[in-house]
């Protein structure tokens, strides 16, 4: 099973790579044919974001795969010029300071790239190791939905401590969005569309789902909290992940949208396409993201 996932990530398939690791594949085993060689240091080589946190989320640990070869999986997405892999990795504990066989560490690496951004972040995160001083071992956060680490805790009254019980879909309950891209923005009707480097996220409050006839496709409500220009909007999130059930999930990935009014569906395409929904008015905005409850109602 984990060529079959290594495979996956290769296709960029996330439906695949969600599937497999859900039937128990490891996110942690080495490819047949190149040890040390992990599927989290596949989907950094590539920038697969959505596959970063599947792979976290199923138990990859942020460091997997040192040796041979010394590279860490935020080495490689730092060799490859894959800013978003490397903070999503460093958000998660990866090792700033870990050096590769030639002593480069992901700052030498950055730097040599000329992505100034990252480097200042990997500089905040202590990337220049103190001398003599041995670096805190990463490790990975626990990813996995509430029922899924209430079973496995269960008798224990601090797991209700690690994360949210209410759904995603519950009426009321908060919702942190936070982009993994850049923004699509629309100022105005005759204005064209921006590209906007703004990855803050931004809460809104769970008002009721987005409804096809049978087929309940996302959520809405308004814009609570988060940068000026999400203020007074409404947002709707889409669902993106096969499988996924927000009535018992507290976390997933979602397509959102953003603008004076909740979206509807353009019937020519399916609600997942890009141009499956449509938002009224101005100012709009879209990108995809990861979304996750932040309060109960």
């Amino acid at each position: 099973m984990s060529l079959e996932l290594f495979d996956a990530i290769e296709r960029h398939d996330l439906a695949a790579i969600a599937a497999l690791l859900a039937a128990g594949a490891d996110p942690n085993a080495d490819h047949p044919d190149q040890p040390s060689w992990v599927p989290l240091k596949a989907a950094a080589e590539d920038g697969l974001s959505g596959a970063i946190v599947l792979l976290l989320r199923y138990g990859a640990i942020a460091d997997s795969g040192r040796q041979p070869g010394g590279a860490t999986p935020l080495i490689v997405a730092a060799l490859n010029r894959q800013g978003e892999a490397a903070r999503l990795l460093l958000a998660v504990g990866a090792d700033p300071a870990a050096r590769d066989n030639e002593g480069d560490t992901p700052l030498d690496l950055r730097e040599r790239n000329g992505d100034h951004d990252t480097a200042s972040l990997l500089r905040a995160c202590e990337a220049v190791a103190t001398p003599g001083a041995a670096p805190e071992p990463a490790v990975s956060r626990d990813f996995r939905s509430w029922p899924e680490r209430s079973q496995a805790r269960e008798g224990d009254r601090s797991a209700a401590e690690d994360g949210p019980m209410t759904a995603l879909a519950t009426p009321g309950s908060l919702i942190r969005v936070t982009p993994w891209d850049e923004l699509q923005y629309w100022a105005q009707p005759e204005s064209t569309c921006e590209i906007i480097d703004d990855r803050r996220p931004f809460v809104f409050r769970v008002e009721g789902w987005l409804e096809d006839g049978h087929i309940c496709y996302g959520l809405h409500g308004p814009v609570v909290d988060g940068p000026e220009r999400y203020r007074g909007l409404l947002c709707s999130i889409i669902t993106r992940v096969d499988g996924s059930d927000w009535r018992v999930e507290f976390s997933s990935q979602a397509a959102f949208r953003v603008g004076p009014s909740t979206v509807g569906r353009d019937q020519r395409y399916d609600f997942r396409h890009p141009d499956g929904t449509t938002l009224e008015g101005y100012p709009r905005m879209s990108r995809f993201g990861m979304v996750e409850v932040i309060a109960g109602c």
